[in-house]
């Protein structure tokens, strides 16, 4: 006999986003909407050259360096566990899950010079 869910009415978390998805109690997620990131943006805006290759989200980059300071991991490791885990992706400003790395972990090396 097939068993049949308490919530028939639950929505696939494949359509979902990532709001929806997370729970608002988790820490990251609420942090991430106490952080102003509009400012933070417009703090690192002298940072970037006009010319050159397209930059990275300003918020993706500060957020990365931010998870491997909070969870102590090396560049590689942050951005893998970045693509596994939807509660830094929606700190990262995303609003649906990423299936690949934000960028190349040498990103965040050149972001920190």
């Amino acid at each position: 006999m097939k068993g049949e869910s308490p919530r028939g009415d639950q929505p696939s978390f494949m359509i979902q986003g990532l709001k929806e998805m997370c729970n608002p109690r988790n820490p990251l997620y609420q942090i991430a909407d106490m952080i102003p990131w509009d400012q933070v943006e417009i703090w690192f805006e002298d940072k970037y050259a006009v010319d050159g290759r397209s930059a990275k989200p300003v918020r993706l980059m500060v957020s990365l360096l931010f998870l491997k300071r909070l969870y102590n991991l090396g560049d590689e490791t942050v951005v893998e566990e970045w693509v596994h885990n939807p509660y830094m992706q929606y700190f990262s400003g995303e609003t649906e899950f990423q299936w690949e790395m934000p960028c190349e972990p040498s990103d965040l090396v050149h972001f920190r010079n």
